[in-house]
């Protein structure tokens, strides 16, 4: 079984309780077992005395808030979400029609993150790209570090092909650009042109990240520079793409940033069909679930 997160937070425990079900084997986690471990790690009890409230109490109200989140989850992803509760028991398929909540899911454990894994990370961007191509109905394109033929890899070449794409205009004196940036913190650019195709449009410029810190990366997209590259009719939106759940209360927080977490990205892509690659995606998903799996078989 995996460890039980130190937070006592419903957000944390519905991703802990997703991952069990997922990581067990028997493709199930009951609220029983997560109030039994909560109950024998000993932190809920320490929780309990500084809110004043009994531990037994405590465990259930937990429980109470935990099956709400799940069941919002549900209600915001629907056919896109691979889990489902029956009886205080939480029932997951891991079926590929599910990939991208399972991915999302998996590169958000920590357990199993290495600050030396770049191709996750990438295949997350990826998927980003696919999910706001969804959202805006138009283009989107991947222009972080490490490209790939056909976007190249030198910035300079890199930001005339972005220009070309998407028709902006590039500035003659605009933000000195060095060889040596690698992509001026744009990860993801998303646009949906109008059927004339004439100047002006919706443009996405999203910041992908996988960092459990995620709020750090915020700012690292400078609009400015962007603003100063491109004549730009209108100022792009600024996007900020989690593998995470954003929790409820942490919305308002986020003014000025559209950000696109786990539910929004599974939203948005539960009727699209995904490019050939997808196998890329999956073969990761079940290594990492193999992984996990063996993992916990050995404790």
């Amino acid at each position: 079984m995996q460890k039980i997160p130190k937070e006592r937070d419903p957000v944390v425990l519905a991703d802990w309780m997703e991952r069990q079900a997922l990581y067990s084997g028997i493709n199930h986690c009951s609220f029983e077992e997560l109030k039994s471990i909560m109950e024998v790690d000993g932190t809920l009890a320490e929780e309990a005395l500084k809110s004043e409230v009994q531990p037994d109490a405590l465990s259930e109200q937990l429980i109470v808030h935990t099956e709400k989140e799940i069941r919002r989850r549900k209600y915001i992803v629907k056919k896109a979400y691979p889990f489902n509760i029956s009886e205080g028991v939480l029932y997951a398929s891991a079926a590929k029609k599910y990939l991208s909540y399972i991915f999302c899911l998996l590169i958000s454990d920590r357990e199993y993150y290495s600050s030396g894994d770049l191709h996750s990370p990438k295949l997350f961007e990826h998927l980003v790209g696919e999910a706001s191509k969804s959202y805006l109905g138009g283009e989107a394109l991947r222009f972080g570090a490490f490209r790939k033929p056909p976007v190249p890899i030198g910035i300079f070449e890199a930001i005339d092909y972005l220009a070309l794409y998407t028709g902006n205009e590039k500035l003659r004196d605009g933000y000195p650009v060095n060889a040596i940036d690698k992509d001026l913190g744009l990860d993801i650019v998303a646009w949906k042109f109008f059927p004339d195709k004439y100047w002006g449009k919706v443009e996405l410029y999203i910041q992908c990240t996988t960092e459990q810190e995620w709020e750090a990366s915020k700012g690292k997209l400078i609009l400015d520079k962007w603003r100063n590259i491109f004549r730009l009719p209108f100022n792009p939106i600024e996007g900020l793409a989690i593998p995470y759940v954003l929790p409820p209360k942490e919305w308002l927080r986020q003014a000025g940033i559209l950000v696109l977490d786990r539910l929004r990205i599974a939203s948005v892509l539960k009727s699209r069909k995904l490019p050939d690659d997808i196998i890329n995606w999956w073969k990761w998903c079940q290594a990492r679930l193999s992984q996990a799996r063996q993992s916990l078989s050995l404790h």
